[in-house]
C-alpha cells in the first residue's frame, strides 16, 4: 500500500483522513502535519515559526511583554492557535489516488483464462 505511506502525518506517522486527521496548512505554510498534532504544537518542526497567537493586538506590544514577563505560564495557557484550513489540494490527490488505485485493482482482476488481461471492448 505504497499510495497511503504518501499520505500519512510526518509527525504521528498517521494515515491522513478526510474527518479526524485531516491535513492542514500551518501559518508558515507547511503542510506535512494532521489537524490532530498541530494542535498540540506550539512551533513549526520544521521552521520553528510560532504557531500561537499573542493575547494582546500588536497594537499594545508593552502590555505584551510585560505580561510575558510577569507571568509566561498563564499567557502560554491562554494563546490559541492561528487558523489551520484544511488542505484540500492534498485531500483532493489523496481522493483522486484511490479513485486510480481502485480502478487499477477492479481491472488486475479482471484477466482471461490464458493470464492476459480483458479490455472493455468486447470485441462484437
Amino acid at each position: 500500500n505504497n499510495t497511503s505511506r504518501q499520505f500519512h502525518c510526518r509527525v504521528c506517522f498517521e494515515v491522513f483522513t478526510a474527518e479526524r486527521r485531516y491535513p492542514v496548512v500551518l501559518t508558515c505554510g507547511h503542510t506535512f502535519i494532521c489537524i490532530v498534532c498541530a494542535q498540540n504544537l506550539d512551533k513549526c518542526i520544521e521552521c520553528q515559526v510560532d504557531l500561537l497567537m499573542p493575547l494582546e493586538s500588536v497594537n499594545n506590544a508593552e502590555g505584551r511583554y510585560g505580561s510575558l514577563m510577569k507571568k509566561p505560564k498563564q499567557y502560554s495557557k491562554q494563546r490559541q492557535h492561528f487558523p489551520m484550513p484544511k488542505n484540500i489540494v492534498l485531500l483532493s490527490l489523496m481522493n483522486q489516488s484511490t479513485r486510480v488505485r481502485s480502478a487499477n485493482e477492479a481491472e488486475s482482476r479482471v484477466v482471461n483464462e490464458d493470464g492476459s488481461s480483458v479490455s472493455g471492448d468486447s470485441g462484437t
